[in-house]
């Protein structure tokens, strides 16, 4: 019998050990959810009396294969209890179809790019609020920062502003476009306007004290650490 005949063999003896520990503990696990499982987990290693450099020596009324088995079917049992693995994907929805969907334009690129909805100019020293025509679902977990792309900074002082998208937010992304430079910066239809950043972030809940911890900088601000 070579593996792939064994692995079968072995799925389907596993298979009819859990249709039986499903009927004898199928309904604690229901209530109990991973806890329970967990539970018969540590259980089912408790068995493991000791490790030794020749083998593992066992509870009497339990074989290797036994013991294995279940915690093959505890592991699946726990799997379904947690439910389905979700990926994290940036859910996008076009709020006009003429909008762009943000792309990344190299494998190793953080930000994903985002495009103009409209012609528009913003005169030196102004700044104006472009449109994107989409909106946006953040993975759980994360915030979306609105940064401004390095080589319309460098050659035009494009800067950015207002760029932090909460996670609960799910109207038009709009880019606070703010032009530092000398002459007017001309957007078209259908340019990167700006790149979006997803960010980890925790929500913590807040804590009055008397005190703060003691640090060695304390109070010290603005070029207390010095000048070079």
């Amino acid at each position: 019998m070579n593996r792939v005949e064994q692995l079968k063999y072995v799925q389907d003896e596993a298979l009819t050990l859990f249709t039986k520990k499903n009927t004898d503990y199928g309904d604690a696990f229901a209530t109990y959810g991973l806890t329970g499982v967990l539970v018969r987990v540590h259980d089912k290693l408790q068995r493991f009396m000791n490790v030794t450099e020749k083998g593992l020596n066992l509870v009497d009324d339990e074989t290797l294969r036994d013991t294995l088995l279940d915690l093959h079917n505890y592991a699946a049992m726990g799997i379904m209890l947690h439910g389905p693995i979700k990926t994290k994907n940036l859910k996008v929805k076009k709020l006009n179809t003429e909008a762009r969907i943000p792309t990344r334009c190299s494998p190793g690129s953080v930000g994903y790019d985002i495009y103009s909805l409209v012609n528009i100019s913003v005169p030196p020293n102004e700044r104006i609020l472009v449109e994107t025509g989409i909106a946006i679902t953040l993975p759980p977990g994360t915030y979306g920062r609105v940064a401004p792309r390095s080589g319309i900074a460098v050659r035009n002082g494009i800067q950015i502003g207002a760029g932090v998208i909460d996670p609960d937010y799910t109207g038009e992304v709009k880019v606070l476009i703010i032009n530092s430079g000398e002459f007017s910066f001309v957007i078209n239809k259908g340019e990167r306007i700006a790149q979006l950043i997803i960010e980890k972030c925790e929500i913590l809940p807040v804590e009055e004290v008397d005190a703060l911890d003691t640090t060695e900088r304390g109070e010290g601000g603005f070029g207390s650490t010095g000048s070079v």
